[in-house]
């Protein structure tokens, strides 16, 4: 399996917030940044990359050298291929890295998301809903 273009987009602009590793919360910020599946269902249910940003403590970047992915980060990343395979896909889609942020019991980005007063289970139907009719991501 392989990502799409704007997962590829996404995941190397991740570090600019970063500091010391790439959590689940860099990657929410990141999926919520056009195009996207991921950032049309943010929008859907209220999740701006403003609100996001509110919701989710920052840090000044990373500069030059790569930042470590965070165990939560990788385990969303797995779990956005097995997304992927379920829905038929043979590509890796920001829907799908969504879709693996969504479906740990816990980590920064589900609770960003539940700070933000959004329940998370909407954000995984919005996204069932949007791949049901057919949406894909585009290239950038």
């Amino acid at each position: 399996m392989r990502f799409t273009e704007p997962v590829r987009a996404a995941l190397d602009g991740v570090q600019e917030g970063a500091e010391e590793f790439v959590g689940t919360e860099h990657l929410l910020i990141a999926l919520a940044r056009p195009p996207g599946v991921a950032s049309t269902a943010l929008v859907a249910v209220g999740l701006t990359g403003a609100r996001l940003e509110a919701a989710i403590p920052r840090g000044a970047g990373g500069g030059t050298s790569m930042i470590p992915f965070s165990p939560g980060a990788k385990q969303a990343i797995e779990l956005a291929a097995d997304e992927a395979i379920a829905h038929g896909g043979k590509d890796i889609g920001t829907a799908h890295l969504l879709l693996g942020l969504m479906s740990a019991s816990s980590n920064a980005a589900t609770k960003a998301v539940e700070n933000a007063r959004i329940d998370r289970t909407h954000v995984r139907r919005t996204v069932e809903e949007l791949l049901a009719a057919g949406a894909a991501d585009t290239a950038r």
